[in-house]
């Protein structure tokens, strides 16, 4: 049994303070897969996700025990948490041990007892601390707030060169809210960029309910039904696979960890993540889900999939229509469409 396993699901009582000046709160600690959750005691409201790998007790052999989610010795940590029961600062002792590198004496002791040392560590740290699982994680506790803020600063990176601008008629803007709200359900925040390359994708998904419309598909398209398609393709995708995934995928285990413990993301961690979404290959998508989503919002996909050069998916989608007809309705008047068309301007 691995000590992840032996504490997991394990809660008692502590205090904690967002930092040294502030008053102490009574608080329930839990161990989750990997991280320490910490909440109010009287409402049980989450106050804070530590990293177990990252959690560090500042004060050995004194009671009662004192934590942060970092060991920080060049500064005073913000965080901390106070703790009396045996059980938990047993626990968070051990995992602190579990996941430390080799000890000095032990590399005393040759190198093959090094090397092997070293592997242990490693797999130790590969089967409890998988990249991948840790940003899977990450991304399921990060709240919609954050979630725009990181998407903003995607966007930000893409136009900081003026190059790339976002596109703001305001009928245009006007016209691309009104199609917003006709197909989906949740509000989600729909941006036209002018300047993208001819070989960027015509749409993409960014964290934070945002999709991105290159003004290069608008110029191709001839219907609304076709964009309003596009979108449904992407607003599909980033409901198979979450945007910020695989953001945190390029800003790194470290700052995926960072993010975690802190809830910040530095503006340096995504530094190029513009560019590197617009040269990402495209997820597929599951038709059958598409198809659905084509039905709730009473979209027609044929001219979509004569349209926005899909390929197999396009022959696939108008088979499906074939087989599954619904009532379909115009996502946008005509001069609502002229207007979006028109939103980069003449």
């Amino acid at each position: 049994m691995t000590a992840f396993e032996r504490y997991q699901r394990l809660e008692g009582p502590g205090l904690w303070a967002p930092s040294a000046e502030d008053q102490r709160r009574d608080v329930v600690v839990r161990f989750g897969e990997a991280t320490l959750i910490i909440a109010d005691a009287r409402s049980d409201q989450v106050l804070s996700h530590w990293s177990l790998a990252a959690t560090h007790r500042i004060n050995p052999g004194q009671t009662p025990a004192l934590f942060v989610p970092a060991d920080r010795s060049d500064a005073t940590p913000e965080e901390r948490l106070e703790l009396d029961d045996p059980l938990l600062i047993e626990a968070l002792e051990t995992l602190d041990r579990a996941l430390s590198p080799p000890r000095a004496r032990w590399l005393r002791r040759g190198r093959s007892i090094a090397i092997a040392a070293s592997v242990v560590v490693g797999l130790m740290v590969a089967v409890l601390w998988l990249p991948g699982a840790l940003i899977g994680h990450t991304a399921s506790v990060v709240p919609l707030a954050k979630r725009v803020q990181i998407g903003q600063a995607i966007l930000d990176d893409l136009t900081r060169d003026g190059s790339v601008a976002v596109c703001s008629d305001a009928r245009g803007s006007a016209a691309l809210q009104t199609l917003g709200g006709r197909l989906f359900a949740s509000p989600r925040r729909l941006v036209v960029l002018r300047g993208l390359p001819e070989d960027a994708p015509g749409a993409f998904a960014l964290p934070g309910r945002m999709i991105v419309v290159g003004a290069h598909l608008l110029d191709r398209l001839d219907s609304p039904e076709a964009l309003a398609g596009a979108l449904l393709v992407e607003a599909e995708r980033a409901g198979a696979r979450d945007p910020l995934q695989a953001v945190l995928s390029h800003a790194g285990v470290q700052m995926t960890v960072r993010l975690l413990t802190t809830g910040d993301l530095p503006a340096a961690a995504l530094a190029g993540y513009g560019q590197v979404t617009l040269a990402a290959p495209r997820d597929s998508v599951d038709v059958g889900a598409l198809l659905d989503r084509f039905e709730a919002a009473r979209i027609d996909p044929v001219p979509f999939a004569h349209e926005a050069a899909q390929g197999t998916l396009g022959a696939v989608i108008e088979a499906g229509w074939d087989a599954r007809r619904f009532d379909i309705a115009v996502p946008l008047a005509d001069p609502d469409w002229v207007g979006l068309q028109n939103i980069c301007g003449s």
